[in-house]
């Protein structure tokens, strides 16, 4: 859109003072809405092309046609899909982003089933689009058609994946994401090669994005891509919205090699001047970069993020919670008694969703926290503990028992059932802790995700951190980027209303309203008293490990 000049649109408008976007269409006087009315009584007899030409112009001027247009294209293009080339489904797939409208149900599945047919001839950036679209609506995508997209990018030794813009590659990095899907070995090399090409001229969300991916994918930037995303980092970082601050520093976070000093620099002065237009998930995400970092926070952003904190506690997501407590311990913080309230009715809200390692995170992060916590939260997390006892690895169960004794807790249920865990860990088995907690197991009646395989590792080992099928928290919630033509961004006030998610103060991006997830939080084991470690698999993810069904589209 920004690419458009805005005497045009006013030309087109005609009337300065109507908008030209939302729902509604642009006014009748227009030119714009003349030509979408004429349009919607020629639509019976158009074809493919004509109606992708059209959705696309749309698009690309921001502009809604309007309901009564959008179905006339509609009912048309589903008469004439099985004539879409992959040009065609491309541009109405990317129209209807930009237009912030979702495809009528009839329609898209005969484009999913059209798009098929066509992926093994679709070129880089027809693959990029349709990708990104899938994983921005709020269904699964079909495997089949995953499949086919996947087999075009790494046909020929992944020869199509050279080709992609800028752009493309950003967008392919955060469908991968969004849809927990990690791409196939071979195409890491023609991605590492490509992102090294085209980040000269990738705009601050495509280096966010882009980095982002490397990091909650786990696949190796390489060398020469990651100093020319940080090279192109350091010049687009005045136009960084909040969660691609957000992005950056958490991807540099889990990377081998710290981001450079002038760059570190200019990112700490993108969250002071982000900081107010954060969600929940930015907050946690910043705060978790420096801990991983072990980078001391100045006062003035420190005080900005926990402002923050306590504004968007109640959106938060259980990963969220964890992460900020865990941060604030680590990182020194000093929350006013009034943050620190925000938080304690949070946990108590979500404690029922939390899987063994968030329990144990969030205990110890308690022990450390100025001023006793609320006897109610407390007795939250240890009925959670309880619940989750048969998951819990000897280190969980060694952090819980540490925990109990700093707080005081010496409840009689809690102790034996640590007791009856710390047997079964040490026998290598599960099998005697639910023996011995069967009664307390039957008991419960609460819903629990299976996150036992995330949980059942020993200590010394690094949770796991799978990234099949699921979201960050993430789906409603990164915010900041107009997913339109161009990927531009526009940030906005105050988000604080919003849904968490991360999915920053932009406009929202779909993807990013936060379902609360039964999983673990994707923290390293708190044996080093809750500190995560620099590693890659340690990531704070925006797709939890554990979960496995479709949580939705996250926000991109």
């Amino acid at each position: 859109r920004a690419q458009i000049p805005n005497a045009y649109l006013q030309l087109f408008a005609e009337d300065s003072g109507t908008p030209t976007s939302g729902t509604s269409g642009a006014p009748v006087s227009s030119l714009l809405g003349a030509l979408g009315q004429r349009a919607a009584l020629l639509a019976p007899g158009m074809t493919a092309r004509h109606i992708a030409s059209m959705l696309d112009s749309f698009g690309q001027l921001g502009t809604h046609p309007g309901p009564a247009v959008l179905d006339a294209f509609e009912k048309r293009a589903a008469e004439v899909a099985k004539n879409m080339t992959a040009s065609d489904v491309a541009k109405i797939f990317n129209a209807y982003q930009a237009l912030d409208t979702p495809l009528g149900p009839d329609l898209e599945k005969q484009m999913e089933v059209r798009s098929e047919e066509l992926a093994s001839n679709m070129t880089a950036h027809q693959v990029a689009t349709v990708l990104f679209f899938l994983a921005t609506r709020f269904r699964p995508p079909n495997e089949s058609l995953l499949k086919a997209l996947e087999q075009r990018l790494v046909a020929n030794g992944g020869k199509v994946v050279l080709d992609m813009m800028a752009g493309d590659v950003a967008k392919t990095m955060r469908a991968y994401v969004v849809l927990g899907r990690r791409p196939q070995r071979d195409l890491w090399q023609p991605l590492q090669q490509i992102t090294g090409q085209v980040a000269p001229d990738m705009q601050a969300q495509d280096v966010a994005r882009t980095l982002d991916g490397f990091a909650v994918l786990q696949i190796p930037p390489g060398e020469a891509a990651l100093k020319a995303l940080g090279v192109r980092a350091e010049l687009v970082s005045t136009d960084m919205v909040a969660s691609d601050v957000a992005d950056t520093l958490n991807a540099y976070a889990t990377f081998p090699k710290q981001p450079s000093k002038s760059l570190w620099t200019l990112l700490k002065k993108g969250a002071r001047r982000t900081a107010g237009s954060m969600r929940a998930h930015d907050v946690a995400r910043v705060l978790h970069a420096f801990t991983n970092l072990s980078r001391q926070m100045e006062e003035e952003l420190a005080s900005a993020l926990l402002r923050k904190v306590e504004r968007t506690a109640r959106n938060m997501t259980v990963d969220d919670v964890v992460v900020i407590l865990t941060a604030i311990s680590g990182l020194g913080l000093k929350p006013e008694s009034s943050c620190w309230h925000e938080l304690d009715n949070r946990v108590e809200q979500v404690a029922n969703k939390m899987g063994a390692h968030a329990v144990a995170h969030t205990l110890i992060a308690y022990t450390k926290r100025q001023g006793r916590p609320a006897a109610n939260v407390l007795r939250h997390l240890e009925r959670r503990a309880k619940h989750e006892v048969v998951n819990m690895t000897a280190q969980d169960v060694a952090d819980i028992l540490q925990a109990c004794v700093k707080l005081g807790r010496r409840e009689g249920e809690l102790e034996a059932a640590m007791q009856c865990a710390s047997l079964g860990s040490a026998a290598g088995s599960n099998d005697a802790s639910e023996a011995a907690l069967s009664d307390s197991a039957h008991n419960s009646t609460e819903d629990m995700t299976d996150d036992s395989t995330d949980d059942a590792k020993q200590a010394g080992e690094g949770q796991s951190s799978s990234i099949s099928a699921s979201t960050d928290s993430i789906a409603n919630e990164r915010a900041a980027t107009d997913i339109g033509i161009g990927d531009e961004q526009s940030q906005s006030g105050d988000v604080d209303e919003d849904p968490a998610v991360d999915a920053g103060g932009e406009k929202k991006r779909r993807m990013e309203v936060v379902q609360d997830q039964d999983t673990d939080t994707g923290m390293p084991p708190a044996g080093n008293g809750g500190e995560p470690n620099n590693t890659a698999i340690h990531a704070l993810r925006m797709l939890l490990p554990g979960d496995t069904v479709w949580p939705g589209p996250k926000a991109v």
